[in-house]
């Protein structure tokens, strides 16, 4: 009888032992959340003057970001494993000229006008498959495919007008998941991209940016509090990079936008708007 038990044993600590390393990647990959995040935002500006010359400008500050996302790992083609996630967030910023703020017309030193109200939105798909490795499958890798959208509005400044900005992205990358316990899943990920479409209304006037590369690296940990709610810390860090400006005179174009933020998610692996409002 004792043998008998010993049978019935084996399988049963064995199948408990991968659904613990198994179960906590695919529960920090199945939330919807309320996201919230403070961000330390650089953009880099360029323009030209009547001599051809360039003239650079720059303005800092701080955003504050509320959004949504929602994560999930599904079937396809009876297949498992495929990975999706979706993020939209709404901005608010305030900005400074950092330096001297000059003239994009003529090159004159201007007097700085600040702090400048930005307005932001934000969103982000990104598609893939999770391929789970290591002892007990702790350990995933999530190579993908995402598509990034970024609007914002600033308000008029002494050496420009109100300005609105749109760009689009196309970007792949590689997350990397590592189960730490029943409770904590770690995570970091990195992507390259490449901007396909850019807009800049500025003095009346549309004009096309020349985008070039975009990259995005971050950290997170991920924390499952009971069954079914979650808590994620993330760190970030972006940036986006363009080429010479497409106007020949005055009006300030995007050089380099680059971001650091830190934002908390909190989520549920069930519907989060029947949570909210149940």
């Amino acid at each position: 009888m004792k043998h008998i038990l010993a049978l019935l044993w084996l399988p049963a600590s064995f199948w408990a032992a991968n659904a613990y390393a198994d179960e906590p990647i695919r529960s920090a990959n199945n939330v919807e959340a309320l996201t919230l995040a403070v961000s330390h935002l650089a953009h880099d500006l360029q323009s030209r003057d009547p001599a051809g010359d360039t003239i650079n400008n720059r303005l800092t500050g701080p955003q504050i970001e509320i959004g949504y996302a929602n994560s999930r790992i599904r079937d396809a083609f009876g297949v498992p494993g495929f990975y999706s996630r979706f993020e939209f967030a709404l901005g608010y910023g305030r900005e400074n000229f950092s330096g001297t703020s000059l003239d994009p017309s003529t090159g004159a030193v201007a007097p700085d006008k600040g702090p400048l109200d930005v307005l932001t939105e934000s969103a982000q798909g990104r598609f893939g498959y999770d391929w789970e490795l290591g002892p007990q499958r702790r350990l995933a890798l999530v190579p993908y495919l995402g598509v990034t959208q970024q609007v914002w509005r600033r308000d008029s400044t002494t050496a420009s007008g109100t300005a609105a900005y749109f760009h689009s992205a196309l970007e792949a990358g590689l997350m990397v998941q590592a189960s730490l316990s029943p409770r904590l899943v770690l995570g970091a990920d990195a992507s390259v991209g490449h901007v396909v479409g850019a807009l800049q209304i500025d003095h009346g006037d549309l004009i096309e940016p020349r985008g070039r590369i975009a990259t995005t690296g971050s950290l997170y940990l991920d924390h499952r509090s009971d069954a079914t709610s979650h808590e994620r810390l993330l760190i970030r860090q972006t940036s986006l990079r363009f080429g010479e400006p497409a106007q020949t005179t005055g009006v300030l174009e995007p050089r380099r936008n680059s971001g650091f933020t830190i934002g908390l998610e909190f989520g549920t692996t069930g519907n989060l708007f029947e949570e909210l409002f149940h």
